[in-house]
């Protein structure tokens, strides 16, 4: 059973076969898998990945760098994916300058105490991300990354429904950017101030 599935496809130039825009992953088994670091990383002639919905990935705990630099897909729904075991999930997306629409929809990120900086970074074109009903980590999301993202306002929402209660002698802090923040009116803000975070 295959548990390593770091670099497998990284670097991988599709734009060499001008038909083959779209890879069919449907029959892959991962069940067994536990560490995916930069397993897409540089994919950069793959427009779509097919079959990643069925991904069994409650065994992983790596995934650093798995998007990174996939500059042509534009649209990635992840919310069947299990990350419950997952500590590192550094420049996951990072650099994937086309992705607009990102379903991270119950995804349980509260074991990813380290390794998370940078999941964002350099997400452009970013402005839809589903974290309905997902749980971020609690720590410091200064360099998450979600300041380079344009999010709409039902994205940080999403985001700030996601900060976990925190207790009162904890404080963390969520970086948006101003361009953002200024997106939110003062009773979303508290949607994150209420539960202990700090905007910025």
């Amino acid at each position: 059973e295959l548990t390593d599935f770091r670099y497998m496809l990284a670097n991988t130039n599709f734009e060499l076969l001008p038909s083959n825009t779209s890879i069919d992953l449907s029959t892959w088994d991962t069940s067994s898998a536990t560490n995916m670091n930069s397993l897409f990383y540089n994919c950069s002639g793959v427009n779509s990945i097919i079959g990643l919905e069925n991904w069994n990935t409650s065994n992983v705990e790596i995934m650093e760098n798995t998007f990174n630099s996939c500059t042509k897909i534009t649209t990635l729904d992840l919310s069947n994916w299990n990350v419950s075991n997952v500590t590192a999930f550094s420049n996951m997306f990072s650099s994937a300058i086309y992705l607009k629409t990102l379903n991270l929809s119950g995804w349980n990120m509260s074991k990813a105490t380290r390794y998370k900086d940078d999941m964002f970074y350099g997400c452009t074109s970013l402005t839809n991300l589903n974290m309905d009903g997902a749980i971020l980590p609690k720590s410091n999301l200064k360099l998450f990354g979600l300041d380079s993202c344009p999010l709409t306002v039902d994205s940080l929402v999403s985001v700030l429904n996601a900060l976990p209660q925190l207790s009162s002698s904890e404080s963390y802090t969520c970086t948006l950017g101003s361009k953002n923040l200024a997106k939110l009116s003062d009773a979303q803000k508290a949607i994150a101030t209420e539960k202990g975070w700090i905007l910025n």
